[in-house]
């Protein structure tokens, strides 16, 4: 059943809005219609109480119906409606603006539940529950409205939440924008850099470079002979001295009658040698040499 709403006279275009109201059980009220209807497109599909799949691909069939007609649909599940409600949020995502639910509980057929429940994730539409029970951990709805009614007065108080909750959605309130507010950032980001420029530099920056360029001594990795001639002598010993040790043991040449001794001393000594000319000259100081 499809209502739309009255215009004044003719004076304002009819709502570009349509709620597609689903709920099982009793008939809603006629004040809820009546007022749903005054400012939206109101299409309403009522469920038996034993719903299967031709009742889901009934409200289906409306949703495009009402899309293809170029509405903005909201969805308004009541009771067991809500369950069909959900099951068309995680279908058709981005063609449904919001989603309401009210008086929602884990009933229903088991396969229809076991897939609901499994893609809760897909509902990523702004979401107002009322008097249902809580599932908002498991969907990825931007914002989540959670609403609990008396019974006094419910319809006025429902008419009322379901308008302002639509309002602003309408109006961008709830709108998810972290993706945007990324983009801006990294936009800003990348208006700043430009490849044809250095990176500025400051007072700082200078001032290391000026004490890198002044202080710093590119090493020279050739070797230096050594100028000293005793190092020098200590180093011939330290490498012949092991030369002839090994030689007379290996071969039993022993010219000295003292088998590998010699060569053991020389390098000994070339070594002590070495170590001695290597430490530069003393200063009885406290180590400060001005």
């Amino acid at each position: 059943m499809m209502h739309l709403p009255e215009s004044d006279g003719g004076a304002t275009s009819p709502t570009r809005t349509a709620i597609l109201l689903i709920h099982s059980g009793a008939q809603i009220s006629e004040f809820l219609s009546e007022s749903l209807s005054a400012n939206f497109a109101l299409s309403e599909i009522s469920l038996p109480a034993k719903f299967d799949e031709s009742e889901i691909l009934n409200c289906e069939n409306e949703l495009r119906r009402l899309r293809d007609s170029g509405l903005e649909v909201f969805l308004f599940g009541i009771n067991d409606g809500a369950l069909v409600a959900l099951q068309l949020a995680q279908l058709y995502g981005d063609e449904i603006s919001g989603l309401i639910i009210h008086s929602f509980k884990w009933h229903g057929p088991r396969k229809l539940l076991k897939k609901i429940q499994s893609d809760l994730y897909l509902i990523d539409q702004p979401l107002m529950t009322i008097n249902s029970e809580d599932f908002s951990d498991e969907i990825s709805a931007p914002t989540i409205r959670e609403v609990t009614m008396l019974n006094d007065s419910i319809d006025l108080a429902l008419a009322e939440q379901v308008h302002a909750f639509m309002n602003e959605v309408r109006a961008g309130i709830w709108a998810d924008d972290e993706r945007d507010l990324i983009d801006a950032e990294f936009d800003s980001i990348v208006a700043g850099l430009s490849l044809d420029q250095s990176t500025p530099t400051n007072y700082l920056d200078s001032l290391d470079k000026q004490i890198d360029e002044e202080g710093f001594q590119q090493p020279d990795p050739a070797l230096v002979r050594t100028s000293d001639p005793m190092k020098r002598n200590a180093l011939i010993a330290m490498v012949v001295g092991p030369i002839y040790a090994l030689v007379v043991t290996v071969t039993g040449f022993n010219p000295f009658g003292i088998e590998p001794w010699p060569g053991i001393l020389m390098a000994v000594g070339g070594v002590a040698t070495f170590l001695y000319r290597w430490q530069g000259p003393s200063h009885d100081d406290d180590g400060a040499i001005l």
